[in-house]
């Protein structure tokens, strides 16, 4: 009988053995296993970058409310027709999108006592970056350097100012579906230079089709779930999310979370922030569907809370439509997120 040499397979099939026999593995030691044991607890916020330095401790007030940590995003974008990551493009980015900006709340956050995610993501004009992939080669190569180069800048500032978290990607749906290797390649990396916790952000309706959740801390999901196409409940969302995080042994952490304050806010919010200038102002519907979420997963150990989009640290970072913007602040649904946060026992 011939024998297989590993090191004689193509690295491809390697990979798909390895997350064959883990999967296996993972099966057999979750056969009559209920939950997973308790980890921490993420009492979050993500803070909008703003245009220009503080002039005073906003983040303060955001751990005032109870909560415990925050989301910094320091967005990289690339140009239509281009495949080439950009970032910290002063003075064309806004302040705290830059890697200065990026340090100064870091340290801020620090000093209010709140544990710092920190999630490099792109944006492209006129585009989501879920549906961008690259055609040939080359602009393989010019997306995957570039990107790694965008990736590792930061992973080296938050090794550097004592980060809890780093994000590696965010909602990268189409691309990850063509090719993971590279991904796989940046994990391992972020591992030997970063001693911090990892996730990735997967899209509501991406998360399931992951394979690289063993390698990472979290089960990151950007929690957009389109309620009203589930008759407005969680119940069968949370089979789901239980479904794979015992599957992967690893606890789903919620990378973006929230509510447009709009009429029908449960309805697909993609389709409700192209409608947002006809849209009525609602703040009881975000507020319930806050509460729904909160009444629903609070006391699952598999989860392990998430971060509210988002909060406008001085009323800075916002796109001209605040009252109908996620953002909680000043609304109805602040004091329920208050109340959700301080009476909330987990860490």
């Amino acid at each position: 009988m011939a024998r297989i040499i590993l090191s004689d397979l193509p690295q491809k099939w390697i990979l798909r053995l390895r997350r064959f026999l883990l999967l296996g593995w993972v099966l057999f030691n979750t056969i009559g296993t209920s939950s997973l044991a308790q980890g921490s607890f993420y009492k979050g916020i993500t803070v909008a970058a703003p245009e220009k330095p503080f002039q005073a401790q906003p983040l303060q007030t955001i751990q005032s409310l109870g909560a415990t940590s925050v989301a910094i995003i320091p967005f990289g974008f690339i140009r239509p027709g281009n495949h080439k990551v950009e970032f910290n493009l002063t003075p064309w980015q806004w302040w705290g999108e830059t890697v200065e900006g990026v340090e100064e709340t870091i340290r801020r956050a620090h000093k209010a006592g709140l544990s710092v995610l920190l999630k490099p993501q792109i944006y492209i004009p006129g585009d989501w970056i879920g549906s961008y992939r690259p055609g040939n080669a080359k602009e393989w190569n010019e997306f995957i350097q570039s990107y790694r180069n965008y990736i590792l800048t930061f992973l080296h500032l938050a090794e550097k100012y004592g980060v809890e978290m780093v994000c590696l990607g965010t909602e990268m749906k189409s691309i990850l579906k063509s090719d993971e290797e590279w991904f796989e390649k940046l994990i391992c990396d972020a591992r030997e230079m970063y001693q911090g916790k990892l996730t990735y952000a997967a899209n509501w309706d991406e998360y399931q089709s992951i394979s690289f959740w063993d390698r990472l801390d979290y089960l990151g999901i950007n929690a957009y779930f389109p309620l009203c196409e589930t008759n407005c409940l969680w119940d069968s969302i949370t089979q789901e999310l239980e479904q794979s995080s015992q599957l992967w042994q690893k606890d789903i952490l919620f990378t973006e979370y929230g509510y447009l304050s709009v009429e029908d806010c449960l309805e697909p919010t993609w389709e409700l922030e192209k409608q947002i200038h006809q849209k009525k102002v609602d703040e009881e519907c975000q507020k319930m569907a806050l509460e729904q979420v909160w009444t629903s997963l609070g006391n699952k150990e598999w989860w392990a809370g998430g971060f509210i989009w988002k909060w406008f640290p001085e009323g800075m970072g916002h796109e001209g439509y605040v009252d109908k913007d996620y953002t909680p602040q000043g609304k109805l649904a602040e004091e329920s997120l208050r109340q959700f946060f301080q009476s909330t026992n987990r860490k």
